[in-house]
């Protein structure tokens, strides 16, 4: 009689557990996701910083020795880093086209069928 009185208490603490998880999910359930940046963004992100950088230190190299050769690097770098940053734009957007089958992320579905193949026990 032992074991009865054991496996009832294994039965209440198991339902304590799944009440615990419902109450936690539905408490939860609408928070916000953390997301990582994509690899375009964060280049794009690193690019647009590196113009401020040039455009700083060009300004700062006008000012400091009074001389306007400077110039040079802010319009030949600034229009070379805005030109890359649009090309950049136009393939993450042609890129996120190809790799999106009926609105699901390809990673995101190939990742679904390999739950799907493991195995269960």
């Amino acid at each position: 009689m032992n074991y009865e009185k054991e496996f009832k208490k294994a039965l209440k603490h198991a339902e304590k557990k799944r009440q615990k998880q419902r109450i936690y999910e539905t408490k939860h359930r609408y928070d916000k996701k953390k997301t990582k940046l994509t690899d375009g963004k964060k280049y794009t992100i690193f690019m647009f910083a590196n113009l401020v950088v040039v455009e700083l230190f060009s300004m700062y190299a006008m000012i400091r020795f009074q001389d306007i050769s400077a110039l040079y690097s802010l319009i030949g770098i600034g229009a070379a880093i805005v030109g890359q940053v649009v090309t950049l734009a136009s393939y993450n957007h042609k890129s996120l086209g190809e790799n999106t089958q009926g609105g699901i992320v390809y990673e995101t579905a190939m990742r679904s069928l390999e739950k799907e193949d493991e195995p269960v026990g």
